[in-house]
């Protein structure tokens, strides 16, 4: 069982949707739009989440529950777009989420060099 140093709710992380869209001269253009709010962040993933990103070719590093209304505010149901989060001034890209109760979501992340 992992083991958090953080008080449930008292962090604070920004939800980032990227848009690309096609300007009138016919040039990509990218949109990111930024939405505060207050989470849980977990340092870390469970061994079975670890394994399973990686099996996918990926590496989960973190994870984080927030509210499920603040993630279809920032990233609504069927909007495209790239989903990031921001925490501490790190950002990191979502690999997956799922309902972690009856409001909250848990989203699994992997950390973004730039």
């Amino acid at each position: 069982m992992k083991e958090s140093l953080h008080t449930p709710w008292s962090d604070t992380c920004s939800l980032i949707r990227i848009e690309t869209a096609t300007d009138a001269q016919g040039y990509e253009t990218e949109t990111e739009t930024a939405f505060p709010i207050a989470c849980t962040w977990e340092d870390g993933t469970s061994q079975s989440e670890f394994y399973r990103s990686y099996k996918a070719g990926m590496q989960a590093s973190n994870s984080v529950e927030i509210w499920k209304a603040d993630m279809l505010r920032a990233w609504p149901r069927g909007t495209p777009g790239r989903r990031f989060v921001d925490f501490e001034g790190q950002r990191y890209k979502v690999l997956r989420d799922f309902p972690s109760g009856f409001d909250l979501q848990t989203l699994i992340l992997s950390e973004v060099i730039r």
